[in-house]
């Protein structure tokens, strides 16, 4: 592991109650962040690598905690339909036609998405999952991956997520975790999610699912359960464990009472949801129950991008008009959304945050771009004027994995040369490319 000395960089500390910018050197020894001060002196007879933070601000990696990163090879092919139409016609054909080489070269081209936006952690849940492990392992990010599985696939489904967990939990030095993924209440009867509930227990790991993201979903399982269908999963037992929920879009008082009792990481997914005309999920609703929500940004078949900075922004905005309150969701808890509330609920608190004795996660964001200036107020610059392309430098457990704009740790360009072939193998159309 190299040691890293990031120089006269600036933080943000969230500790107070007004923003609160801090000049430091922030010196990394293996994975961890060990000193964070002014001035910090080199280690005599130590390599020491050297990271210039003038007109930087170093931030946590950001979390996205909901994500189908292959389908990256989808971007573009299937918009502007509904959900039910966009999946049952266009993407689950295609998914048929994925194989191993696909799902690898799907998934670096995703992550270098993820890299260039300054997401330093993901969550996953989709096929052939260990060619994600195998990349992500190559990329340098950390994640929690989970084989997405459905009631057909009966226990096949179980016994290839628990051999899963196995071969790939804690992998790539712990950068890699594994949760469970029934892919959602409408695919996966209540007795299976009682099956894989008790597995979750026998593996002690937790659980990675979508809930009531649409309402005709959510009448047709009300419908069928004689009750919404959260307060059914709930009692399977599935949420007995860490849960993250994603979507939740349409949810009753009772509902928002179960998710906060079983203490479920909601992940919000504003683009996707408003895309495939979902609905707003009601976020300040969840907050003021004291529900933990996080951001994701979804497939990007369904966002078409992996952009979090993008997700951040339109999280606020929609929470703003459909409360009609300008102060719901400030730029503050936003930031929050995106690193430390997710890295304590998934990580017990050794990411998401700038602190001694901390994973070291971190990206340099250039602040002296045209739209960062002026800088009245970095935190309200990051949510609502950044784009992600001034994102620097990319450190994830102690390594640079992207420095002056450029991966370091593999070939960008060839694999955006392997995903066009690969995208234009599993749908059957040309991409368009002038070279």
């Amino acid at each position: 592991m190299s040691k890293i000395l990031i120089r006269n960089t600036n933080i943000l500390d969230f500790s107070k109650d007004v923003e609160n910018v801090r000049n430091v050197d922030i010196f990394i020894d293996e994975n961890k962040i060990k000193l964070i001060s002014k001035n910090i002196k080199e280690p005599p007879n130590e390599r020491i690598k050297v990271v210039n933070g003038k007109n930087k601000l170093t931030f946590p990696g950001l979390i996205n905690c909901h994500t189908h990163i292959p389908m990256v090879l989808m971007r573009g092919y299937a918009d502007d339909l509904p959900l039910n139409i966009w999946l049952n016609k266009k993407i689950f054909p295609v998914e048929r036609r994925l194989d191993p080489e696909s799902i690898y070269m799907g998934t670096l081209l995703g992550l270098a998405e993820l890299i260039r936006t300054g997401c330093t952690t993901f969550v996953d849940m989709y096929f052939f999952m260990e060619e994600v492990a195998s990349a992500v392992k190559i990329a340098g990010l950390r994640c929690i991956l989970s084989y997405g599985i459905i009631g057909i696939n009966g226990k096949k489904g179980l016994i290839d997520s628990e051999n899963f967990f196995n071969n790939f939990n804690n992998y790539a030095n712990g950068r890699v975790k594994v949760y469970l993924g029934p892919h959602a209440p409408y695919t996966c009867s209540l007795e299976y999610l009682k099956e894989v509930a008790t597995l979750s227990k026998k593996l002690n790991t937790g659980v990675h699912i979508h809930l009531n993201e649409t309402k005709s979903e959510i009448e047709e399982l009300t419908k069928e359960f004689g009750k919404p269908p959260i307060l059914k999963v709930a009692e399977t037992g599935l949420m007995d464990g860490k849960t993250v929920a994603a979507h939740c879009v349409h949810l009753t008082q009772e509902e928002i009472e179960i998710l906060k009792e079983k203490n479920v990481l909601v992940a919000h997914n504003p683009s996707s949801n408003v895309k495939l005309a979902s609905g707003i999920a009601p976020v300040q609703d969840m907050l003021n129950k004291g529900i933990k929500v996080s951001i994701g940004t979804d497939g990007a078949a369904s966002n078409n991008s992996l952009n979090m900075w993008h997700e951040m922004r339109l999280a606020s905005f929609l929470s703003k008009v459909s409360t009609l309150d300008a102060t719901s969701l400030p730029a503050r808890e936003i930031l929050k959304m995106a690193t430390s509330v997710p890295g304590n609920y998934l990580w017990d608190g050794a990411i998401g945050e700038i602190k001694e004795g901390s994973l070291a996660d971190l990206i340099l964001i250039d602040i002296s771009k045209t739209n960062l200036t002026p800088a009245f107020s970095l935190e309200s610059n990051l949510t609502y004027a950044t784009y992600g392309n001034e994102v620097d430098t990319v450190i994830v457990d102690g390594k640079i994995i992207m420095e002056n704009n450029k991966i370091l740790s593999f070939d960008e360009e060839l694999i955006r040369k392997e995903a066009r072939k690969q995208a234009e193998r599993i749908t059957g159309k040309k991409v368009f490319l002038n070279e």
